[in-house]
């Protein structure tokens, strides 16, 4: 027991010791103190863990003098294991009395944190910027009815002011004054190691980590339509379809095995690595015109580009490591510059403040990007943002006017083509109503002609009646003339 206890407060020392390295020479002693603070506390908290378990101890003794069975006695001995193993998963990072160290040093942030609601549930954090009611977010999340809940209580709907595809920031409007804001510093740039907080609307910081590099660049993922691509024969110009990944922009476009692509946009892609740079130079959002020559007629289709992580079935088994644990965001890369920090942020966590150990807001959770990866905007890229998401120039109208346009466009030609279609189907509509009017006529005149046919069947059956009965009186009559014939001869004659 004793050794154990020496263990857990030598590792308890270090870091402390660590937390007092990397707090900065003119910080305040809050953090550094409530560390020692809190090894004394859990020193105590371990003594009286002790002395309960002493008591258990003697308890339990006093239960083996009065049992008879050793299996009983022996199955109560195993007992103390699984309390040891418990006290001892306390000092992981992610204990929450260690966790709760860091209480101090978000304090004065805390009040300046919301949370982010699409009106029904939390998906993302808010970071106050502004006293009369401006709140920056995590934009990629926002949906729904976007509702703010204060550290006060009060939920409030927000309206979206500005966005920022480059860095996935989002400056909301909310109706409230004299809100407690997050101040970012600047000059706070924590170093490679550094222990940082993340925010959240208790007192207790959300979870801690440490900055694992320097900020640096995120690169993007590649766009991709979904499809596996083949030169033609030489001579010919264009790429041929010779399959469509499930699920993908290509099979929602409706775009079939065997269909040529002879341009994108506009630009002739005549080879297959002359397509693959032509849509390498777009990003996953964007959306393209693809010129397609199917069964030798030419025609058009529009679709969205997709993310070459999500729609590559050779990225299936990364991207399920990568989850393991934890939902990622949806957008989790290309970024010009961030911070890599090991905190084990949810999705739904990201767009609040990240605090270093002086309390100092040194940027804002942006992402959850892999299985231990979380990353952060330093404050260095969140601020010049910022001033410019308030100049209202940078209203989601704005900002994606040369999509809105695009779309715009798209629009107007299938108005154009429903007119057209609608022109078309009422000709073909007046075409057959013509020529069911015809069709009627003719079945009427076909009726006509088959009720005259029955009349002329009829007219000839009585004829062949009236022609048989002839027939007979002619035969009657022949029989008569031979007969009166023969008896002029015997009469003139005397002979018969």
């Amino acid at each position: 027991m004793k050794i154990s206890l020496q263990t857990n407060l030598f590792l308890w020392a270090l870091i402390a010791i660590t937390i007092a390295i990397h707090s900065s020479v003119n910080a305040h002693a809050a953090v550094p103190s409530a560390a020692s603070v809190f090894l004394a506390a859990q020193t105590q908290a371990d003594e009286k863990d002790d002395e309960k378990d002493d008591e258990k101890d003697d308890e339990k003794d006093d239960e083996k003098d009065d049992e008879k069975d050793d299996e009983k006695a022996d199955e109560k001995k195993s007992e103390k294991t699984p309390r040891r193993s418990t006290r001892s998963s306390r000092y992981s990072k992610s204990a929450s009395d260690f966790v709760s160290v860091f209480s101090p040093a978000i304090a004065s942030v805390t009040p300046a944190t919301v949370i982010v609601t699409d009106g029904k549930r939390q998906i993302a954090l808010g970071t106050i910027v502004g006293s009369e009611g401006l709140v920056l977010t995590k934009a990629s999340e926002l949906k729904g009815k976007v509702t703010c809940e204060l550290a006060d209580g009060r939920k409030l709907l927000a309206s979206i002011q500005g966005i920022d595809p480059k860095t996935d920031l989002a400056l909301l409007k909310i109706e409230a004054k004299d809100l407690v804001v997050a101040t970012i510093n600047p000059s706070a740039k924590p170093k490679v190691g550094a222990w940082v907080a993340t925010v959240g609307p208790d007192e207790t910081p959300l979870t801690v980590g440490v900055v694992g590099c320097n900020s640096r660049k995120i690169k993007g993922s590649r766009a991709m339509m979904g499809v596996f691509l083949a030169d033609l024969e030489p001579g010919k110009k264009g790429v041929r379809i010779n399959q469509v990944t499930a699920n993908s922009p290509a099979e929602r476009a409706n775009i079939l095995v065997n269909d040529i692509i002879t341009a994108i946009d506009g630009k002739e892609t005549p080879d297959r690595s002359t397509l693959q740079e032509t849509v390498a130079a777009y990003s996953p959002g964007d959306r393209i015109t693809i010129t397609i020559l199917r069964r030798r007629k030419e025609i058009e289709i529009s679709l969205t580009l997709g993310d070459g992580n999500k729609i590559n079935p050779m990225m299936d088994r990364s991207n399920q490591q990568n989850r393991m644990g934890s939902t990622l965001s949806s957008r989790r890369n290309d970024f010009e510059l961030a911070m890599q920090h090991d905190s084990p942020l949810q999705a739904k966590q990201c767009g609040g403040p990240l605090v270093d150990l002086s309390g100092n807001v040194v940027g804002i959770n942006i992402a959850r990007s892999g299985r231990v990866d979380s990353l952060a905007l330093p404050s260095e890229v969140v601020l010049p943002i910022l001033q410019e998401l308030k100049t209202g120039n940078m209203l989601p109208a704005i900002v994606n006017k040369e999509k809105l346009d695009r779309i715009e466009a798209e629009l107007a030609a299938l108005v154009t083509a429903d007119k057209d279609a609608s022109a078309s189907e009422a000709e073909m509509k007046l075409k057959f109503e013509t020529q069911k009017a015809r069709e009627e006529e003719l079945a009427k005149m076909l009726k006509d002609i088959e009720s005259r046919l029955e009349e002329l069947k009829d007219s000839k059956s009585e004829s062949e009646k009236e022609l048989k009965s002839l027939k007979a009186k002619i035969e009657k009559s022949q029989k008569s003339r031979e007969r009166l014939e023969a008896d002029r001869k015997r009469l003139s004659t005397g002979v018969r």
